[in-house]
Order: structure tokens, then sequence, then C-alpha cells
């Protein structure tokens, strides 16, 4: 049995190395491919991917800079593959930002549940997967989708079953538009938290952590905490430099220290409802009032000599081409947009709209010449407001109950505009697709039992 799994295996590669543009295929062993710390939520799945996985290997595939002009040039893909069965379905993960530098164990809900073939592709100009253009010139949604147009077409040449795309967040912008420009690959697209911002600065996301994300009393607590923070601003600033010796920036920029302080109090809840389940406890936990500084410092920064605080700049970060996920801030700002804080009730407290804009989070340079164009949202919104309604793609859209990028999803009531399309919001929802972390288990049941429907 052994001998004749090594032979299929063998097989497997030279069929994949044999496929046009394939190069740098490499196999790897499960333990080689384990992160050193598996978080507690996810530790079941990657017990089951253990059982379910044969082979893990990562290989690129070489993609035209330009899909509409091949001539052009090209690049190398990185491309992770995990083999179970080549009679299985197949789940490629429409990645949005870049893949770790080594390998890592693919744990997606979906295809552990099928027990299908699961593949990863790294997003253009991301991580190992870059052309040399600092300009960013090709980083648009239609060059991204033909890459795993292409990816797939060639594949599928070895896996002739049902495929699935699937993605959380960014990818899950990027399942949505692979079934926007290529509709007839998949057989099923299923975006979690996909978010179709209006603007660079939308205020939908923001609106919904302050109107909807929990309960009243929940948001009421939050509110408080905020007001709270807010006038503690100057001692928390004192406090920061005190520990990161830097008290003449109190002199010299204290202005933007404050403003930075005032960033990270909003980008502090709006992580929280991202990723935290209320069920934790975590709201219980925020000082509302009565704590000093030190106090202060420690739940939003971190304590004294922490890895968060010794990393904390208080003039706010600073990202260029080094960023791992610069090439987002640069695709936000021209087609993708990004939200905003809800700052109204606060702006007594010296919060404004400019403080929290993603424009603070390019470089100076790209910042100038960005803000000089338009965004180009035009596919983002004809997607949002009139593809969506008319599409005969089968697609399943998850979003979360508190997650604030439900702000910015698609409509709610789009399963009774078109057939093809279901919509899952998720009670307590955050932002994730670990499915095994959600408090109501029947929309899970019910979410896996359509699937395998639409599959099977």
């Amino acid at each position: 049995m052994i001998c004749t799994l090594l032979l299929l295996f063998s097989s497997f590669v030279q069929r994949l190395q044999a496929l046009p543009g394939v190069d740098n295929v490499q196999t790897h062993t499960y333990k080689e491919i384990l992160p050193d710390n598996i978080r507690k939520e996810r530790k079941p799945y990657y017990d089951s991917a253990r059982t379910i996985y044969t082979e893990y290997i990562s290989f690129t595939i070489e993609q035209p800079i330009d899909h509409r002009n091949p001539e052009f040039g090209t690049f190398k893909q990185r491309i992770e593959l995990q083999l179970t069965d080549l009679q299985k379905p197949v789940v490629l993960l429409t990645e949005g930002y870049h893949r770790p530098n080594k390998m890592r164990l693919l744990i997606d809900p979906i295809a552990l549940h099928l027990h299908a073939n699961t593949i990863a592709v790294e997003h253009r100009y991301f991580g190992h997967s870059k052309p040399e253009d600092k300009e960013f010139a090709y980083l648009d949604t239609y060059q991204a989708a033909a890459d795993w147009h292409r990816v797939y077409t060639l594949l599928s040449s070895i896996f002739n079953t049902p495929w699935i795309a699937t993605g959380t967040s960014k990818s899950g912008i990027s399942t949505t538009l692979f079934a926007y420009y290529f509709p007839n690959d998949m057989k099923l697209y299923v975006p979690f938290m996909a978010p179709f911002c209006e603007s660079r600065h939308d205020l939908r996301v923001g609106k919904y952590i302050t109107q909807f994300a929990g309960t009243s009393t929940q948001r009421d607590t939050i509110r408080m905490a905020k007001q709270y923070a807010l006038t503690q601003v100057p001692n928390m600033a004192k406090e920061i430099c005190k520990r990161l010796k830097c008290k003449d920036l109190l002199t010299t920029d204290s202005t933007t220290v404050y403003a930075n302080i005032r960033w990270l109090i909003f980008e502090h809840f709006f992580h929280q409802w991202s990723y935290i389940p209320v069920s934790s406890g975590w709201i219980k936990q925020v000082p509302v009032n009565q704590a000093n500084a030190k106090q202060l410092v420690d739940y939003y920064i971190g304590k004294k000599n922490s890895k968060e605080m010794k990393k904390y700049k208080p003039i706010g970060p600073q990202y260029d081409l080094s960023t791992p996920i610069y090439p987002y801030y640069i695709q936000a700002m021209r087609e993708l947009g990004h939200y905003i804080h809800d700052v109204n009730e606060f702006r007594y407290l010296g919060a404004t709209d400019e403080d929290y804009t993603i424009d603070a989070q390019v470089s100076y340079d790209d910042r100038i010449q960005l803000q000089q164009q338009e965004m180009d949202n035009r596919v983002m919104m004809d997607i949002a407001n009139h593809w969506i309604y008319n599409t005969s793609c089968r697609m399943i859209f998850v979003y979360g109950a508190n997650d604030p990028w439900t702000g910015a999803g698609i409509n709610p009531d789009i399963h009774n505009k078109n057939n093809n399309i279901t919509y899952y919001l998720i009670d307590e929802g955050i932002h994730s697709p670990y499915l095994i972390t959600y408090i109501n288990q029947k929309q899970v049941e019910e979410l896996l039992n359509e699937i395998d429907n639409i599959i099977r």
C-alpha cells in the first residue's frame, strides 16, 4: 500500500513538473510546515489536516506581468499545494496577501470538511511573487483574477474534479473578483467577510461598530471607554515617552504623538470587534474610568518592556516598500477602498477624520501621487450594486454579526434577489473563517450542508 502511494505521488509530481511554466517544485514533510505556535481554536483543524493530507508541495508558475499583453514579460508566482486524493474536490485559496516565507500548513475549514486538495496562490506583488515593477503598474483586480484563472487552467488538467474558490477579508474580495472576471472556472465561490468599500474612507465600517456590533449595552461600554481614554491622551503620551525615553517628542511634535494615541484607541476596538469573540469576556476587561495613565498604556499598547511596547512608534507607523503588506495600501488607495473610524461624537476631545485615514499608511511620495488621482472603484461598485444581482455564479457570502467589515458587505437581502447567491450572517461572528469558533453551530451545519449539496 505504501509503495503504491509513493508511486502515485511520484507520478503526480512528474505531471506537475511537466506543466508549462511550472518550476521550483519542492516537497515538504508535515513536521516542516507546522507553525511554531498553534492557536488553541485552530488546533482541531491541524489535527484533522494531519489525518487527511498525504503530501505537501510548493512550486512556482510563470505568469505574464500583463495578461492583456503576454509578450511584455513574466514573473514567478508562488503556489502551495496539499494533496489528499486526485478524485477529491479542489479548494483554491485566493490569497489577498503574501504567504509565509516558508511553506505552512494550509488550514481551510471547507477543504477539511470536504477532504479536498488545497491550493494557495500568493497574490501578485506580495511576498515572493513580485514582478520587477516598483510602480505597481500591473497591480489591479483584473490582472490578479487572470493569475488565478491561469493557475486553474493549468492544474485542472490534473485535477478533473469540482473546484471551489474561497478566501477571507481581502482574500474574500479576491474570491469575488475571480468570480466576476471568470464566472465559469469554479463550481462554487465562497467569500468570507469580504468588504466592498465605497471610497478610500468608507464610514459604513466605522458606523457598524458604533451602531450594530454587539448589544447596545456592549456598545455603550466601548463608547464610555473611548471617551475616557481620549480625555487621558496627554497623560498617556507622558507615560509612553517616559518608557521609550523620547520625552523630547512632547516638546517638538506633541500634536503627532497625541494624534497617534487617539488613532491607536480607535484601532484597538476595531481589532477587538474584528478578531476577539465577545464570549471571551474582553469587553468586561475594558478600562471605562478611573484607570491611570500607566494602566491605560498597559491596556492599549503593552506593558513596560513588552514586545508590543518596544516596537511602538509614538509618531505612528512608517510604511514603505519593505513592509510586507504595503501593496495592499496601494490597492486600497487605487481600487479597493478602506475604512474610516466613526469619530463624530468625540470631536470635542480632539478626534478628527484626518487622523484615521489610509492616506497616512503609504509613504509620502506615494501618498502625494495617489491623492492626485481619483480612486477607480468602478469594478468594486459594479459588483456590489449590479453584477451580484444578475450573475449566474453559484456563490455563498459569509459575514460576522460583530465584524466591523460587515458594514461594507453586500446587501443582506441578496438571496431574495438572486437565487444563485446565499448570504449568511453568523451570530456574534468575527472576521474569521474558522467555523469551529462560531457560537451558532446550526448555522455552520447549514452552511456545510449547502456546500455538500452543490459539490457532491
